[in-house]
């Protein structure tokens, strides 16, 4: 796999994990409001559900973050072999202006950031 496509799904990987955490937290502070008043039997209902989605929810997390570590780790071994140093960050294109960076540090953790925009 080509060192652009490890990159483009580690990083929409970490994007799409912070987007179901932030969902997560949502859902979790919503569950605790609704349990926290007295509850009517629509009310239960959807306390119901949102526990529920909270369960998967975390499942799905579980799942992204599995999914991240191996796409961190190919990315990692890709940034090596093509002579990439630690902390030395590589810029990809997404569409016009707009790129992300990833790099990794002296510990062999992989990371993303963006995206920026140049002007």
């Amino acid at each position: 796999m080509k060192i652009e496509e490890l990159a483009n799904n580690y990083h929409h990987s970490k994007i799409s994990l912070n987007d179901e955490k932030i969902v997560l937290f949502q859902n979790e502070r919503s569950y605790k409001e609704f349990i926290a008043n007295s509850l009517t039997t629509e009310q239960k209902l959807r306390a119901f559900k949102l526990k529920d989605e909270i369960e998967h929810q975390k499942q799905l997390i579980e799942e992204r973050e599995n999914e991240l570590l191996a796409f961190g780790a190919d990315l990692l071994e890709a940034l090596k072999a093509a002579n990439i140093e630690p902390e030395e960050k590589v810029e990809f294109h997404i569409r016009n202006n707009s790129y992300f960076d990833v790099w990794y540090d002296i510990n062999e953790i992989t990371y993303s950031s963006g995206p920026y925009s140049k002007m």
